[in-house]
């Protein structure tokens, strides 16, 4: 059965002076503007995801939050640590532990794991800025297979080319 991966780098965050922790960086107002209108447009894609899964990073789980709400995901999301911590390795193993039923998964991370395995499951370069999506589809009956193989980079999808609206 085909696997459907949407792969997110978390939407643009804040630098505050007085903030000394990485990992709690919040989304700024750009973050906070762009990861509503990439998800209402991965909506008229036909993203369903059957699992989020996030870096418990304060930005990439802000940004699942919104996406998950905008998507009408209401199962938890699944928040790794791995995510932030561990680079490719974190995604991969992320994506092994996905039971076969899953269909289409949408994983929040940061650069520059995200580029490098979207270009190492893609075999093709995938820069990713911030809250861009790389799809990859592929045609693998299960994710341990996908994680590893890889498909084919279906759209890579950029905010900064998508219409302003508000709805």
């Amino acid at each position: 059965m085909p696997k459907t991966l949407y792969l997110v780098r978390h939407a643009k965050s804040a630098w505050p002076k007085d903030f000394n922790s990485d990992f709690h960086r919040p989304l700024n107002a750009r973050g906070n503007r762009d990861a509503p209108r990439v998800a209402r447009h991965l909506a008229t894609l036909g993203c369903s995801p059957d699992i989020i899964i996030s870096s418990a990073a304060a930005r990439a789980r802000t940004t699942a939050e919104i996406m998950a709400s905008v998507l009408g995901y209401a199962e938890q999301i699944r928040l790794l640590d791995e995510l932030y911590f561990e680079g490719i390795n974190g995604i991969i193993n992320a994506l092994a532990d996905l039971p076969d039923d899953v269909e289409q998964a949408l994983l929040v991370s940061h650069n520059p794991t995200i580029s490098d395995y979207g270009s190492q499951m893609t075999s093709r370069p995938v820069s990713m800025p911030t809250c861009a999506v790389a799809v990859i589809e592929g045609d693998w009956p299960n994710w341990p297979s996908f994680a590893a193989a890889g498909g084919s980079l279906k759209d890579l999808i950029l905010p900064r080319e998508l219409p302003d609206q508000e709805s």
